[in-house]
């Protein structure tokens, strides 16, 4: 045990010598990274600021105090410049006092924040997430994206109980459309924000995966603080965003300066509110499209049924017209037919008798072919005989050689009448095989002539209901012809009708 001769002080009086020091030292511009911040209900801020080298370790902290009087002054000054308000995880640069108190011990009592310097930091944040979103191509790939004309399935990513969420859900509901939304609830702000803004956007995913339906995914904020966007500058929930398989539409609520959540989205709007307006806008642009679409069908439909009552009134002249032209045609193509046919049958008949002609000639050439090689072949044993009543007569001949002779003459005759029978057969037979296939060839004409008559006879066109007119025993082909006060016989396939016309239209 310490003899109580040792020169000694007390504890208190150790702080008071402490405290005697650190009023000594000068006030100092201090950097920081704010680690926590709360304030009392007088309006005191208390922070905890701590220093992180590269490997993100700390190597210092410190308390720090706002007091009311100065902290009102300064947020506001902060908020105006930096566009947010102090909160975890800003680096700032401040000017602080060294306080001591024999009972809490070293703190900062911090007078002023040079807001600049912070604002600098968040622009080198936001500059730096947004160059690796390009350096990674990932920066236009939401943009990219086709929203569909009439956006109407909506995942909405939100705090619950945000003004922001009841602002959208309020414009929505009374737009007069139908629009089918889905809250994915998650915090928009503190520290935690960009993780649950992340994980959200993971959940709309997976809800995709399994078969849910979104064309459009609108992360909103509003009723909270107004600068505390800290959130959406993150590069993780601005890769998220950027990778999203459909578009993302952000109304985050800041006018000031847009976030990198807002760069990346396939369209930033200023609020919650302005959201809604640009969905409902599209499905209202489309419904004018369609009224005016319809509008345009019906004034069409309108014109078109004038124009065929118009036809219609005309119809009549016009199938009279066309059933004269169609009843002349016709009557001349028969006329060309019935002169076709006369002259074909007249050259069928010359040919005919010409072919004849000349088989009987050839008939007549062969017949004296035949008789003559008889008187021939008669002169010849003639000769034979002469010759063989002369050998016997002066004998000495020799009577084999003149047999050999006359066998040999016999029989070359005799190959020639046999020749000359068989060409006549066979010119026979040729004949009687060509008249058949001419014949039958003729027939097919003249059938096929017969039906083209049968068609085009005035009584096949009244079978179709074609009607035909006479006035005095003459065809009516105008109604110019018909004179008022006469009669008229209407001549159809099964009978005809007669009947007086009064007047003409």
């Amino acid at each position: 045990m310490p003899s109580t001769s040792i020169k000694h002080i007390s504890l208190s009086k150790l702080n008071e010598e402490i405290h005697k020091r650190v009023m000594r030292i000068p006030s100092f511009w201090v950097v920081a990274e704010i680690s926590s911040i709360k304030l009392d209900r007088k309006g005191n801020a208390y922070l905890d600021l701590v220093e992180t080298n590269q490997q993100q370790l700390r190597i210092a902290q410190a308390r720090a105090t706002i007091w009311q009087k100065e902290f009102a002054v300064i947020h506001h000054e902060f908020q105006e410049t930096t566009g947010r308000s102090l909160s975890e995880g800003l680096k700032i640069l401040f000017h602080a006092t060294v306080r001591f108190h024999a009972q809490y011990g070293l703190s900062l009592s911090i007078d002023d924040i040079h807001a600049s310097f912070t604002l600098g930091e968040i622009h080198k944040e936001k500059a730096w997430v947004i160059q690796q979103l390009k350096e990674k191509g990932e920066y236009p790939l939401n943009k990219q994206k086709v929203l569909t004309e009439v956006p109407q399935r909506i995942a909405v990513i939100s705090s619950k109980e945000a003004q922001g969420y009841y602002d959208f859900m309020s414009q929505i509901e009374h737009s007069g459309f139908h629009f089918d939304c889905q809250l994915f609830a998650a915090e928009v702000q503190g520290k935690h924000a960009g993780q649950a803004l992340r994980k959200q956007l993971i959940g709309v995913w997976k809800a995709m995966q399994e078969g849910e339906t979104f064309d459009a995914v609108v992360m909103i904020r509003g009723g909270g603080s107004k600068t505390d966007l800290s959130a959406f500058d993150e590069l993780m929930v601005a890769q998220a965003v950027a990778r999203f398989p459909i578009p993302v539409l952000s109304g985050i609520g800041h006018t000031n300066d847009l976030s990198v959540v807002d760069e990346v989205s396939f369209q930033n709007c200023d609020t919650p509110t302005g959201v809604a307006k640009f969905l409902i806008d599209r499905a209202l642009q489309f419904q004018t499209t369609i009224e005016h679409l319809f509008e345009s069908i019906l004034v069409q439909s309108k014109n078109l049924l004038t124009t065929e009552k118009q036809n219609t009134k005309q119809l009549p002249n016009k199938i009279r017209a066309l059933t004269d032209l169609f009843t002349n045609k016709e009557a001349n193509q028969l006329h060309q037919l019935r002169y076709r046919l006369d002259q074909q049958a007249h050259h069928f008949i010359v040919n005919e008798t010409a072919w004849l002609v000349h088989s009987k000639q050839m008939l007549s050439n062969t017949t004296q072919l035949t008789a003559k090689s008889r008187v021939d072949l008669a002169f010849l044993i003639k000769q034979v005989q002469s010759s063989t009543k002369q050998t016997l007569q002066q004998g000495g001949f020799e009577t084999n050689k003149l047999k050999a002779s006359l066998k040999s003459q016999l029989q070359i005759q005799s190959t020639l009448l046999t020749a000359e029978q068989r060409r006549l057969a066979d010119i026979s037979r040729d004949i009687r095989k060509n008249i058949v296939q001419i014949t039958l060839q003729e027939k097919q004409t003249l059938s096929f002539f017969q039906q083209k008559l049968q068609y085009l006879d005035p009584k096949h066109l009244l079978k179709k209901g074609f009607v035909m007119v006479e006035q005095d025993g003459k065809i009516i082909k105008s109604s110019d012809d018909i004179v008022i006060g006469k009669e008229i016989t209407s001549i159809f396939a099964d009978g005809k009708v007669s009947s007086k016309v009064i007047k003409k239209t």
